[in-house]
């Protein structure tokens, strides 16, 4: 194009009419009434898609948002409104932030959550509540990861890091005035302590027939199924019931081990594989950074609930620093050592694995017949524990090969070659039916005994049939004369469980009797009214069964609350009372009583069902 073209382009441009002038100012080229239609389109794309109804009302002009929106009456400054546009803003952030913090939010059911951050955001910077850039740095850093992460997902979500950040110490600053006036309800009510403290300390009585289910042995022996009948019975198990059934994992390994402790040497094998030159000290921390935690457990620890701290588990590298210098080029020279084997055997040669232990005085133990992890397991054996036994049955040592790298225990620098390991399985059922007869006879006798306690408890009342559903939830009531009557006419005696709490401590050195763990495990005997009669149960040993009769329901003497049950009742008491008063001051019923609360959308009512 020539200057002199150029020249008359522009002077075309120059003469158009100016956009002020017009009511629509098209681009040149296209027509008024498709550029009109596209921008009317675009403002109905962008506000199905991204902009609220109340946004669309104030472009139409429409009174929700130029009005209030939000009503509300602050402490001190009296009637605040917050506008349509406004709150709509605030809603939009609001929902943004949640989107990007926790990618779950709803924007349709959101607008109690905007007034209340509204209302209280007001009052917590009244009250002179802040959050600082450094402790939003801090909140912000391990949820949203990099600073490029960050941008990203802001990006995404179309708000600016600016905007997210002022929502975000909104929501922060709220939350945390929020949690300074819960901190303030720190004397708990006493009888809120008392009742809680009642309601942990509840103690019964109950009267109960004990029948041991070996009574009735025979009986449920008689009636064993036998052949495919009780193999029927086997396959219709649960899977975690038939895994009693599965073989053990067994090993046969040979262990090459050299003890550990004050005078430990190994010149033979250091002669044979030096310790390379370097830092010696640097080489026995990361010796024990390495294995601390199998080598130097603290003899000595005694955990403190009050003041845990986990590394001291452990003995300090600056205690067992001289040992660490010792051992480190022992284990250095045992991994050299192994390489070389491996090598050997790859190449094709003979590796006498026991034979070289013992020449660099190694001691070893040999097992020619599969043995259980439990055994291979047993801190008990020198060049044994569980360390070694993870070694052994770790699915990626193959059988005949020597493990790359040295064990090391409490006690020992360990050396591992497997010759055969045998996985768990499930034996065919010929080789475990006896077994298997023996475990069903034992159920049946526990359910047997059950029944013949069932029969005591139909005295007692008429039992719904089984078809009701009301069957299983059936318990009777009976005082004391007749539920020894019942109990005298089957033959059976009762026993007296008198006053005491559900959780009674054993003394030292005294085995639980039956009835004293059933007592403890039954925790529907605890929910039932005084002279419930509860449906019989066997004892989850299958020992006993139990048919019981609640004699009786009391609190406990308060005489017996301790100083310690007293603090625990009033922290407990005190959280609850906390969560108690966040849940009703977040209540739409709250806010409207004490700030006078009115949001525009509350007045419209529910739409009306359609008529049939």
């Amino acid at each position: 194009m020539s200057k002199e073209e150029l020249k008359d382009k522009d002077l075309e441009l120059e003469v158009q009419p100016k956009a002020e002038d017009e009511l629509i100012h098209a681009p040149k080229g296209t027509s008024k009434g498709r550029f009109l239609l596209g921008f009317i389109l675009a403002l109905l794309t962008l506000g199905t898609f991204s902009i609220s109804g109340e946004i669309i009302d104030l472009f139409s002009c429409g009174s929700t948002g130029r009005g209030a929106f939000m009503t509300w009456n602050h402490p001190t400054l009296g009637v605040q409104e917050v506008k349509g546009v406004d709150f709509v803003l605030v809603q939009r952030n609001y929902a943004k932030v949640l989107d990007i913090l926790t990618g779950n939010s709803s924007r349709k059911d959101n607008e109690d959550d905007v007034a209340e951050l509204i209302l209280f955001d007001a009052l917590a910077q009244q009250a002179g509540i802040g959050f600082t850039d450094k402790e939003l740095g801090e909140f912000l850093a391990p949820r949203v990861g990099s600073q490029e992460l960050y941008l990203q997902r802001t990006r995404r979500y179309g708000i600016s890091p600016k905007d997210f950040e002022a929502m975000l110490r909104r929501i922060l600053r709220v939350d945390r005035y929020r949690q300074l006036i819960g901190s303030s309800l720190v004397a708990p009510d006493p009888a809120e302590v008392e009742k809680l403290w009642k309601g942990r300390h509840q103690e019964y009585a109950f009267d109960y027939v004990e029948l041991a289910t070996d009574q009735l042995a025979e009986e449920a022996r008689a009636q064993a199924p036998a052949g495919e009948e009780l193999k029927k019975w086997f396959d219709a198990l649960s899977e975690a019931e038939k895994n009693k059934y599965k073989t053990q994992e067994m090993a046969r390994a040979q262990v090459v081990y050299k003890s550990l402790g004050a005078g430990t040497k190994a010149e033979d094998l250091l002669a044979k594989y030096p310790p390379a030159a370097g830092d010696a000290e640097a080489v026995a921390k990361t010796y024990y950074d390495s294995f601390y935690y199998a080598r130097f457990p603290n003899p000595d620890f005694r955990p403190d609930p009050k003041n845990f701290d986990p590394s001291q588990f452990y003995l300090p590298f600056e205690q067992v620093k001289e040992q660490c210098l010792v051992e480190a080029p022992i284990y250095n020279a045992v991994e050299a050592w192994i390489t070389d084997m491996v090598a050997r055997e790859q190449k094709g040669e003979v590796v006498d694995f026991l034979g070289e232990g013992q020449a660099y005085r190694f001691g070893f133990r040999n097992t020619p017949d599969p043995t259980s992890r439990a055994d291979f397991s047993n801190e008990a054996l020198e060049g044994y524990g569980r360390y070694v036994a993870d070694v052994i049955f770790d699915p990626q040592l193959k059988t005949g090969s020597i493990n790359a790298h040295a064990v090391i225990t409490k006690n020992a620098i360990v050396v591992v070659k497997l010759i055969e390991r045998q996985d768990t399985r499930m034996p065919e059922f010929p080789e475990i039916e006896a077994r298997v007869k023996e475990d069903w006879v034992k159920k049946k006798q526990g359910e047997l005994a059950v029944a013949r306690l069932e029969a005591l408890r139909d005295k007692l009342g008429t039992r719904p049939a089984d078809t009701d559903p009301a069957a299983s939830l059936w318990t009777p009531e009976a005082d004391a004369e007749a539920f020894a009557k019942a109990v005298r006419e089957g033959g059976l005696e009762i026993q007296r469980r008198d006053w005491q709490e559900r959780t009674v401590p054993t003394k030292a050195g005294e085995t639980p009797t039956p009835a004293q763990t059933f007592f403890q495990q039954a925790a529907p005997l605890y929910t039932k009214k005084e002279n419930s009669v509860v449906k019989a149960e066997a004892a989850r040993d299958g020992s006993k069964a139990f048919l019981v009769r609640v004699a009786g329901v009391r609190d406990a003497d308060l005489g017996k609350m301790t100083p310690l049950d007293f603090q625990s009742m009033s922290q407990q008491a005190t959280l609850t009372a906390i969560t108690e008063f966040h849940t009703r001051l977040r209540s739409r019923e709250f806010l409207e009583k004490n700030f006078g609360l009115h949001l525009r959308s509350w007045d419209k009512k529910p739409e009306e069902p359609a008529a049939p």
